[in-house]
């Protein structure tokens, strides 16, 4: 699935197989009956603010609510300070979701507290590269295959959960 503005339509490449146009309310009704009768054994919603139509992107709640496929959602940003409807979309994502992910653990904090997500509910995969095995750069970047290359790598060294 793609999410497209409408104006002009961007033309997607073969996985792509249905385009929301994102401020058309029906396109949500239409996307979420395509993936009910697709092959699709789990749908991946990835939520950011301004992908999604509606004020605040609530246009995706009629999706959600519309689904019969079990829905794992990302959420890419955690306001701290969610206006009112915004937190309402978050919890009712949160509440058709078998499980949400997050890349920190700030915004998993974030879900618990201000959202009353259940920690159970939460996971945390960070984005970035795998733990490394070395505290020796040049092994991990002959390990890598970067011996050649300048890299940086940041990680969050507090994190308690894990995927």
């Amino acid at each position: 699935m793609a999410v497209d503005d409408g104006k002009p339509r961007h033309e997607y490449d073969e996985p792509v197989r249905f385009v929301i146009n994102a401020s058309e309310l029906s396109d949500y009704v239409k996307v979420a009956r395509f993936l009910n009768e697709s092959e699709a054994s789990v749908v991946s919603l990835q939520h950011e603010y301004g992908i999604f139509g509606g004020d605040r992107g609530s246009h995706i709640l009629t999706s959600s609510s519309l689904l019969r496929k079990p829905m794992v959602a990302t959420f890419h940003t955690v306001l701290s300070k969610p206006p009112q409807l915004a937190a309402r979309i978050v919890r009712e994502l949160v509440s058709a979701s078998k499980c949400v992910i997050v890349t920190l653990e700030k915004a998993a904090d974030l879900l618990i507290e201000r959202y009353e997500v259940p920690d159970k509910k939460i996971a945390v995969i960070q984005h970035g590269a795998q733990i490394p095995t070395s505290r020796d750069p040049s092994i991990e970047k002959a390990n890598l295959n970067l011996s050649e290359k300048r890299i940086a790598l940041i990680w969050d060294s507090s994190a308690r959960r894990r995927v």
